[in-house]
């Protein structure tokens, strides 16, 4: 399942053009499975880049206010 779900997770990255965090999010929402329990499944380098993906967009929210 963990293979699977991070290649899962990389080709909605790559084919639907979704950052990190939205693809995580996006299967979680598909799959009914809780994007918490997702985070333990995943390899640590994909955790890494939908952390820094929701650092982005926190800081890109912050420019806007």
């Amino acid at each position: 399942m963990t293979i699977d779900l991070n290649l899962s997770i990389e080709k909605l990255v790559r084919d639907k053009e979704l950052s990190y965090m939205d693809a995580v999010l996006h299967y979680a929402d598909v799959s009914e499975i809780e994007p918490e329990a997702m985070a333990k499944m995943l390899r640590k380098e994909m955790v890494y880049l939908w952390v820094l993906g929701g650092q982005r967009f926190h800081n890109e929210v912050w420019k806007l206010i």
